[in-house]
């Protein structure tokens, strides 16, 4: 069976990425490092801003002798394709299972029930 990656970002990832997100203009990794305001390192600031570059989830632009980051996609278009992904390759993987879990989770909440039985029937 393939192993499937449930996780969008890790801890330091997601705090990184709100800062990011919540930002107007491009920050230098000394901005984001500032906003953290947790004792990291500038350089583990300076490594996770350069993966999540790599992954295509920041945009990098080279300003004098520093880079810029900024968000490829808004939180909402980020969240809902990764998400997609993620239930795609837990169905793919797991098939009937999978979704019988999600329902039995969904249940227990009269309002996600509500919404998912509303999201099926706009969508037959």
């Amino acid at each position: 069976m393939k192993h499937v990656n449930t996780e969008m970002l890790g801890s330091l990832q997601t705090k990184i990425m709100d800062i990011i997100w919540k930002t107007e203009n491009p920050l230098k990794p000394a901005e984001v490092l500032e906003q953290l305001g947790e004792g990291y390192a500038y350089t583990t600031v300076m490594t996770i801003l350069k993966r999540l570059s790599e992954r295509k989830i920041l945009k990098r632009k080279m300003e004098g002798k520093v880079y810029l980051y900024s968000p490829v996609s808004c939180r909402k278009v980020f969240v809902e394709t990764n998400l997609k992904d993620i239930f795609g390759d837990l169905v793919n993987s797991y098939g009937k299972t999978a979704i019988a879990n999600f329902v039995d989770v969904v249940k227990n909440n009269k309002e996600d029930m509500t919404l998912l039985k509303k999201y099926l029937e706009s969508h037959k």
